[in-house]
């Protein structure tokens, strides 16, 4: 009896941490030049058709930038990932980054969504320019990276 309580209760803190958690899949690659901004084209794929928002695409484009790089193509340059290996305290400034505050560094360039429904789920896609020299001073700032030449 203690056994099937104990995986009953395992099991709901796994399913809650797994709720809290916001994980999409999602493409990106370069879209474009633009002084201080790394413009990506972005796809996401959803499960919900309520998901389906410009805000979802943003967080992406912010968490490609910083965890992935993307391939250049078309005239593009390819970029690294920002934040290649950095120290655990961060975790929590970083988390807020990508889920709270994505609005300071990412904004839509005025393309509209692009939606298709694959199976059963939705491709989000559109063009999304992210401020590369802001994200770089605040991160800089918050000591997550090493200034340039430095």
């Amino acid at each position: 009896m203690r056994y099937l309580i104990l995986i009953v209760f395992i099991s709901f803190v796994s399913v809650v941490t797994a709720k809290e958690k916001e994980t999409f899949m999602y493409e990106i690659s370069c879209a474009g030049n633009a002084a201080g901004y790394y413009v990506v084209e972005v796809s996401v794929y959803v499960s919900k058709k309520k998901e389906i928002s410009d805000d979802v695409v943003k967080k992406c484009a912010l968490h490609g930038v910083l965890f992935k790089g993307f391939s250049g193509e078309n005239g593009c340059h390819s970029q690294k990932q920002l934040l290649t290996n950095y120290d655990v305290k961060h975790s929590a400034l970083i988390d807020k980054l990508t889920s709270l505050e994505y609005g300071k560094y990412a904004e839509t360039i005025g393309i509209p969504l692009k939606v298709i429904k694959q199976a059963k789920r939705y491709k989000v896609t559109t063009v999304i320019q992210v401020a590369k020299d802001l994200l770089r001073k605040d991160l800089e700032k918050a000591g997550i990276i090493r200034k340039l030449g430095f």
